[in-house]
């Protein structure tokens, strides 16, 4: 019976040691997508920010190119 609970000890540990592994590398790659939301948000922010200078000078430069044509 000791014989088969330190196996299964032995057993679990080599679980548990594996499991450990792999949240490790869970965590890496949570952070590593972490990192690429915040640079997608930076853009859409700089994006929101732009926005309306972008369309104003799209409008200003079809207005012009309009009373080119007449």
């Amino acid at each position: 019976m000791t014989r088969y609970i330190l196996e299964q000890t032995r057993h679990n540990g080599e679980d548990l040691a594996a499991m450990r592994v792999d949240l490790k590398g869970l965590a890496e790659r949570v952070g590593s997508l972490e990192s690429k939301v915040g640079t997608i948000d930076a853009k859409l922010t700089g994006l929101i920010h732009s926005l309306p200078t972008m369309i104003a000078e799209a409008v200003r430069e079809g207005f012009s190119r309009r009373r080119k044509k007449s």
